[in-house]
């Protein structure tokens, strides 16, 4: 397996720009064919809990123009992330994470 490095640069102005990129990486690393096992699960835990800090961090913002309505489905898919990690679902965490990603990545 050939191992990829991404990095990912915070930039004083623009934090939440960090916290986007670092989605992104680790969303490329998750949905790669190469990673599996143990490695890939560690990338999914950690994948859930910085798309939903990005989220809970868009979501907070007075400027971030996110509507009511999808407000409403980003915590819907935050509370999927803690039902998907205490095994209350059998939806693949990594599917609500890549879900709520889609939902707050969006301009």
């Amino acid at each position: 397996m050939t191992t990829a490095e991404t990095i990912v640069v915070l930039h004083r102005d623009a934090a939440g720009a960090f916290l986007a990129d670092a989605c992104r990486a680790l969303a490329e690393s998750v949905n790669s064919i190469g990673v599996a096992g143990r490695e890939r699960q560690e990338a999914v835990e950690v994948y859930a809990e910085l798309v939903g800090a990005y989220a809970r961090f868009k979501m907070g913002r007075r400027d971030s123009g996110i509507s009511q309505v999808d407000r409403d489905i980003i915590a819907h898919l935050l509370e999927r992330i803690r039902e998907a990690r205490d095994g209350e679902t059998p939806i693949p965490l990594a599917d609500i994470a890549d879900q709520l990603h889609a939902r707050v990545d969006q301009p």
